[in-house]
């Protein structure tokens, strides 16, 4: 057998983390059954000094205190500092990140018991893929691929006669991570995306793992069903997987279309050396803008109650009451933070892991827009990169200065930031706080090698 000059251990496993039926499916709809299972799956991988964790979970993302009580369990089972928690972001399923008031409560009362077995669970997982460490390989690869659409890409035209192409604003490919064991069968595939798994959303009231549940196990019927094969959502928060709205059968198209490519990039990955495991990480604060005033909130409030009690309200859809209903809720929630003069700022955090310095994992907090994964692919001085979003916890869409000066859903005073817990969008200046921080994070575990 070929002698390898740096051993690597890995050792992966899964398990089931559907959630009860009748939650809240992204505010406004009750689960009315299972369509496919909810998966939690872990990959370890050490030099045998450090090792490191990453974990894929088919939820829509977490909050820090989530996050940080599963590192401190894991820590405190396995001596594994370094943990990066990824949700794969699918919308069929409960929020469990800190997102709207109707998510929340149901989190902290009827489904409190399956939130609570999450951190018992994904805890447990991590023990079995550390207790099955074997020696392994590792490649890396990447396979161009497209199946969303950038949902701001209008937004950032300056010429209104310039129509938008399909190409705008997207990350057109699919990075691919194979550990192998020394047989050369893979113990598990990770792979990355940036697109919203929204395929379903609305077109169903059923949970499920939408897109990257379906080109799991498109990779799995392809490499043998001992590989546990992991989807990781990149920075996808201003891109929705396509086409929008359209079910489980459309999921199951795109699925398949990306499992192709990861199988592609998976059999023609290259073979990295391992010179040592290291990860560093980065934690710091980001300003956000400040809060409208009360009287902008109180007109938004009236705004809605007057829709809600008026004729257009008598014939509003159920989904339409109970997306006003959390306004109103998230409103008054902001009402009473202006009113005890809070300062707002945001928790972030980037982490990076390399086995060499040839390859690097850049993971982030919060729902990055795609911007973010750009830049990164043309400043990292790694030649293969992967970037990922929504990773340790989902607080706020991370917009650029100029997403912001646009405006839109993902950085409006009374758009989807004010469902996030902190109830406001980041602040123009941000974007230069971040970019420092995280080409410096970079920089550093280059010089490490």
């Amino acid at each position: 057998m070929t002698k390898h000059p740096a051993k690597l251990l890995a050792g992966a496993a899964e398990i089931i983390i559907t959630p009860p039926v009748g939650g809240p499916l992204n505010v406004a709809r009750p689960s009315t059954g299972i369509h496919d299972d909810l998966f939690a799956r872990a990959l370890v991988i050490s030099d045998t000094v450090k090792k490191t964790a990453i974990v894929s979970l088919d939820l829509a993302g977490t909050g820090f205190a989530f996050t940080d009580e599963l590192r401190t369990r894991i820590q405190r089972r396995t001596g594994i500092d370094t943990v990066l928690v990824n949700c794969t972001h699918t919308h069929s399923a409960p929020f469990t990140m800190p997102y709207s008031a109707t998510n929340w409560n149901w989190l902290m009362k009827e489904g409190r018991p399956w939130y609570d077995a999450l951190l018992a669970n994904i805890t447990e997982i991590v023990c079995r893929a550390n207790a099955d460490l074997s020696q392994a390989l590792i490649r890396a690869g990447r396979e161009p691929v497209q199946i969303g659409l950038n949902r701001r890409a209008d937004l950032q035209k300056q010429n209104d006669a310039e129509k938008r192409s399909l190409s705008d604003g997207v990350i057109p490919w699919v990075d691919v991570l194979r550990i192998d064991r020394l047989d050369g069968n893979p113990i598990a595939i990770l792979f990355s995306h940036a697109a919203h798994p929204v395929t379903v959303h609305h077109a169903s009231d059923l949970i499920g793992a939408d897109y990257p549940g379906y080109a799991v196990e498109t990779v799995k019927r392809h490499f043998g069903r001992k590989t546990i094969a992991m989807f990781a959502q990149a920075c996808g928060g201003d891109i929705n997987g396509e086409p929008l709205n359209s079910g489980f059968e459309a999921a199951a198209s795109a699925g398949a279309k990306l499992g192709e490519a990861v199988i592609k990039a998976a059999c023609e990955s290259t073979p990295l050396e391992v010179q040592k495991l290291i990860a560093i990480s980065s934690t710091f604060e980001i300003p956000l803008s400040d809060f409208p005033t009360a009287e902008e909130c109180r007109k938004r409030l009236a705004e809605i109650e007057a829709y809600m009690n008026g004729p257009n309200g008598k014939s509003a859809t159920a989904e339409e009451l109970c997306w006003n209903s959390d306004a109103v809720l998230c409103i008054r929630d902001l009402l009473d933070k202006i009113k005890r003069h809070e300062k707002p700022s945001l928790r972030f955090e980037a982490d990076a892991l390399a086995v060499n310095d040839q390859w690097c994992l850049l993971a982030m907090s919060h729902e990055m827009l795609s911007e973010y994964q750009r830049w990164i692919e043309k400043i990292s001085p790694f030649p293969l990169t992967m970037v990922l979003g929504y990773t340790n916890a989902c607080e706020s869409y991370i917009p650029t200065d100029s997403d912001i000066a646009a405006g839109g859903a993902e950085a409006s005073p009374f758009g989807a930031p004010l469902w996030y817990h902190h109830r406001f969008a980041p602040k123009i200046g941000m974007e230069k706080i971040i970019k420092e921080k995280v080409a410096a994070l970079l920089s550093d575990i280059k010089n490490k090698f």
